[in-house]
């Protein structure tokens, strides 16, 4: 079940208000971002809500259940190393995906990662990228 903020989809934001809402959503301590380049990307997320709101249709029933995975289907058995980095306190995706992916692959390397939301890669970019360059030595 998808999560609303005042009665709007999280990760639709159809203003500026609404985008730093999102920002808050996503991350447990937002990377920095200059004030400009927050109202930019606030503006485009507004220009396209539309699009998300019909990629959102797609995938979610009119309660906002999941009825939709495309993922399952393209990562089912697939024999390739694969590091599944997740963000223990993911508000988007819950983190019990990451065991459902772990049940999918067959060479797969699950990190939970402590304290951290929706995006690791930006709300955690050194230890991301650390634990990426471990499992390329790994392999």
């Amino acid at each position: 079940r998808i999560l609303f903020l005042n009665g709007e989809h999280p990760l639709i934001p159809g203003n500026r208000q609404e985008f730093e809402e999102t920002l808050d959503f996503v991350f447990v301590k937002r990377p920095w971002i200059p004030a400009p380049m927050r109202r930019h990307l606030a503006s485009v997320a507004a220009e396209r809500q539309d699009l998300r709101r019909q990629i959102f249709a797609d995938l979610l029933d009119d309660s906002g259940h999941v009825v939709r995975m495309p993922l399952n289907d393209i990562v089912t058995g697939l024999d390739i190393p694969t590091l599944v980095v997740w963000g223990r306190l993911d508000r988007v995706l819950h983190p019990g995906g990451a065991t459902k992916l772990e049940a999918l692959l067959d060479n797969e390397t699950v990190e939970l990662m402590s304290g951290v939301g929706h995006l690791p890669m930006l709300e955690q970019p050194k230890p991301t990228a650390d634990r990426f360059l471990q499992f390329q030595r790994e392999r």
